[in-house]
């Protein structure tokens, strides 16, 4: 029996055959594939969706109209297949449709069943080729950190909803893993569940490649610029390195290979968090972690998610050393003064804030954008 459940979040929430198709949904399905990025117009609607399904849950009557995602955890409980104090986790895009179908699910399942939900936000910009690939790699480092919060016997891995592409490479982290991937036909309200492919990677191939390996997570390779041994190594090895246009690089696959967990040594960040921020930090430990990585992504693929907003403050005396980042989902408030190192792959974190009131009071003055907050210490992320 399964404790526990991780599925990637779509919208067919928004479904006009679903009983929250509400005209407010009805304006997101409009937007519903553009970037979220904390706008008010943008966080206006999504709370406004996620109310009125608060408000209307007694309404849900046949689970086979409300979502894919709660459908399945029906099936599973019907089928005395999923506990019924099981933790829930929901993986969707940074996509309009994805926030808010995400946050009104968490608000569903919770409430009609009573379990614990957590969500993580994954990046998908499909307008650019290659930082589409380069979040690939994320989103499957993401999946398989939350995989590996369970194991296979007791956990039911569902890659049902997102971008298409998920499926697929959420099908490549299940089977690197060991997990089977289970699906629901709607219609016909039964399980399909598809086994596994055996897949691993000799760890003496990383050792003895390393440098290789680390310059092509980087950047683009030419080819020509490699030794004969480093060609004959990317030829045989198609499944960790591509050849685009005459360079090189590593495929989605390896680069989510060399992010996992016994590679950190290799390839991690840095992450530096001062007294202030670990305290802060306390508070919402996981959702502050989420976003330091997020946010480091974002920094290395230059994508405009987390613009630097310390510009924006008026009045200040003298010129901010830090950079201000800024981001919110739903009730959740992350602001942090920071500063990053590309070439080293190191972050500061130097203030935080939580609260918005509390952060418009001290950023007007400055606060954790002049200097070095005290007792900064190394931090691993889900140490």
């Amino acid at each position: 029996m399964y404790n526990r459940v991780v599925m990637t979040c779509g919208i067919s929430l928004l479904s006009p055959a679903n009983v929250f198709n509400h005209a407010t949904a009805q304006k997101l399905t409009s937007s519903f594939n553009e970037v979220y990025c904390d706008e008010q117009s943008q966080q206006q609607q999504i709370t406004q969706y996620v109310e009125y399904v608060r408000q209307h849950l007694h309404h849900i009557e046949d689970s086979e109209k409300v979502s894919a995602e709660y459908s399945l955890i029906s099936a599973l409980l019907k089928r005395k297949k999923l506990h019924n104090s099981a933790h829930i986790t929901l993986i969707a895009t940074n996509t309009i449709g994805g926030v808010a179908c995400s946050a009104a699910l968490c608000e569903i399942i919770n409430k009609k069943f009573g379990m614990t939900v957590k969500r993580q936000i994954v990046q998908m910009t499909v307008s650019n080729q290659q930082q589409f690939q380069e979040q690939q790699a994320k989103y499957m480092h993401v999946l398989a950190n939350a995989l590996s919060e369970g194991e296979p016997r007791s956990t039911c891995f569902a890659p049902l909803g997102g971008y298409k592409v998920m499926t697929s490479l959420g099908y490549i982290v299940g089977s690197f893993l060991h997990y089977p991937t289970t699906y629901l036909h709607e219609e016909q309200q039964f399980l399909i569940e598809v086994p596994p492919v055996p897949l691993d990677i000799d760890e003496a191939f990383v050792k003895g490649n390393m440098d290789l390996l680390r310059r092509c997570q980087r950047e683009f390779i030419p080819f020509e610029e490699l030794t004969a041994q480093e060609q004959a190594l990317v030829e045989q090895h198609t499944a960790i390195f591509t050849i685009d246009e005459e360079h090189v690089t590593l495929t989605v696959f390896g680069a989510f290979l060399f992010e996992r967990e016994k590679y950190k040594q290799i390839f991690q960040t840095h992450y530096y968090l001062s007294e202030q921020v670990r305290n802060e930090m306390a508070k919402n430990k996981a959702f502050v972690e989420q976003e330091l990585e997020r946010l480091v992504m974002n920094l290395k693929l230059r994508a405009g998610a987390y613009e630097s907003h310390e510009r924006e403050i008026k009045g200040l005396k003298s010129k901010p050393v830090y950079k201000l980042a800024k981001a919110a989902y739903g009730q959740s408030v992350f602001r942090l003064t920071y500063l990053y190192d590309e070439e080293k792959d190191e972050l500061q974190a130097n203030y935080l804030w939580l609260d918005h009131d509390l952060y418009e009071r001290d950023i007007a003055k400055g606060v954790g954008l002049m200097k070095e907050e005290k007792n900064m210490q190394q931090y691993v992320i889900g140490g």
